[in-house]
């Protein structure tokens, strides 16, 4: 997978991108994880869906694959969802996939998500010890300055309110950096729980009509 494509690589730059405001409510699906669940009222990012969509299909079992593109060909002459569902289900036993075997496949897609998710997380924390982590010790090295300097003479006073300013910029900017990175981090849940939905009712419509 190239760095374009790289799921790792999209969640690096989304931290040096400015985080789209939130405009809407997402409803939490009934059964979702807790750890889902926290992201009620965060909107969907449709750049970061579209992404953890695209990563998810290229990982995605061939009959996964094969099914879905049936259903979006059938889509605009099929409106009725079960029969929707029983013809691309059709098309896809002519390709050798049972519907057990779509069923199988498809909760391997959950492990894939799963598995993103995991991955999504890591990252995450490795972007906070590196933009937050280092500043905490530069915050951390000026308090001790700052301290050592009023236990000396009164000529320092213009030095040590150099280093409050400096230290107050150090601590606005960990606020900004802060701020943004659990932006980023609930855009991302909540566009996991939307995917996760989506899988979760193709699953259940599969099996109702298989």
């Amino acid at each position: 997978m190239t760095e374009k494509s790289s799921f790792k690589g999209f969640l690096r730059n989304l931290i040096v991108e400015e985080v789209p405001e939130v405009k809407a409510e997402l409803p939490v699906p009934a059964g979702m994880p807790s750890v889902v669940a926290t992201q009620a009222l965060v909107s969907v990012d449709p750049k970061m869906r579209e992404q953890i969509e695209l990563d998810l299909m290229q990982q995605a079992p061939a009959s996964y694959k094969d099914f879905i593109g049936n259903i979006s060909t059938l889509t605009e002459a099929i409106t009725d969802e079960g029969m929707l569902y029983k013809a691309a289900i059709k098309l896809s036993m002519k390709h050798g996939h049972t519907s057990d075997r779509l069923i199988l496949d498809l909760n391997k897609c959950f492990q894939v998500l799963e598995e993103n998710h995991k991955n999504f997380l890591g990252e995450m924390s490795s972007q906070v010890e590196t933009k937050v982590g280092g500043r905490n010790k530069v915050v951390a090295g000026l308090d001790q300055t700052i301290a050592n300097h009023k236990m000396t003479i009164e000529g320092l006073v213009q030095e040590i309110a150099r280093l409050e300013k400096s230290r107050s910029d150090e601590v606005m900017a960990i606020q900004a950096d802060t701020a943004k990175i659990e932006q980023v981090k609930a855009s991302f849940e909540a566009s996991y729980a939307d995917v996760h939905r989506k899988l979760s009712t193709t699953r259940d419509t599969l099996t109702k009509y298989k």
